[in-house]
């Protein structure tokens, strides 16, 4: 971390660089995407059930991006709580090939550990 130092009406002031992740998120039932900032020594506390860069199982279908409860996604970025939302995930949703379908904000509740003994299957997106 850079730390700079500088005076002002002869008090001395110290600067440092913060390190931010910044992320654009559409949460479900909203109209408009937001802008979020986080600093991610907050993250680094909170306790969260996946792994970043980990993958996980969608629990519930979402038929407004066309996917169906079990599919794949990988954990992309952690989401703290607030007063109106429990721990979430930005999740990205790739076809077989690895080409991002989408990336899309969850609840920590929206998502379901792997199992060893699961069987992933294909299906091809019908065209609307």
């Amino acid at each position: 971390m850079t730390k700079a130092t500088w005076t002002r009406s002869g008090k001395q002031l110290h600067l440092r660089n913060l390190q931010v992740k910044t992320v654009w998120i559409w949460e479900k039932g909203t109209e408009k995407p937001r802008f979020v900032t986080l600093n991610p020594r907050h993250l680094k506390c909170l306790k969260m059930n996946f792994e970043l860069y980990s993958n996980a199982a969608l629990a519930e279908g979402l038929p407004e991006k066309k996917l169906k409860k079990g599919g794949i996604v990988t954990i992309a970025e952690h989401l703290p709580a607030n007063e109106s939302h429990p721990n979430g995930h930005v999740v990205e949703v790739t076809d077989v090939l690895g080409n991002t379908i989408c990336v899309v904000a969850l609840g920590e509740n929206q998502l379901q550990t792997l199992v060893p003994n699961a069987i992933p299957s294909i299906r091809i997106p019908v065209a609307a």
